[in-house]
């Protein structure tokens, strides 16, 4: 068997090539090194295949029988409001809360025009 780039081998191994160059970072013995460029032969092919399935088998073995828990618990700390909304709240500016609140001012009436907030 001709030795394969890997477009090819990952072709055979019916993966995406970018997957199988970055998987081979944490494999490097299932390539042979030829420059910068990795080429594989029949046992590389054989190699990588068994450590997919080996990972594969790992993987769902961990997963059998284990159920995964909610977590779910009081949060530290109330939110705060924010700078903005305190800095309205001290000076008695309406320009500084967030739009929905001064939309919600005007339609009920209590928002007093800028004007009237500047000292003369």
């Amino acid at each position: 068997m001709p030795l394969l780039t890997i477009e090819q081998a990952a072709t055979e191994l019916q993966l995406d090539p970018g997957w199988l160059d970055r998987w081979l970072r944490k494999n490097p013995d299932c390539y042979i090194p030829a420059g910068r460029k990795k080429r594989f032969d029949a046992d590389d092919i054989v190699r990588i295949k068994q450590r997919l399935r080996e990972g594969q088998r790992c993987s769902r073995s961990t997963l059998q029988g284990k159920t995964g828990r909610r977590r779910t618990g009081a949060s530290g700390a109330p939110t705060s409001e924010s700078v903005l909304t305190s800095l309205a709240a001290l000076t008695n500016d309406p320009s500084l809360l967030p739009s929905a609140t001064r939309s919600k001012e005007r339609l009920s009436g209590k928002s007093g025009s800028r004007l009237s907030l500047v000292k003369t």
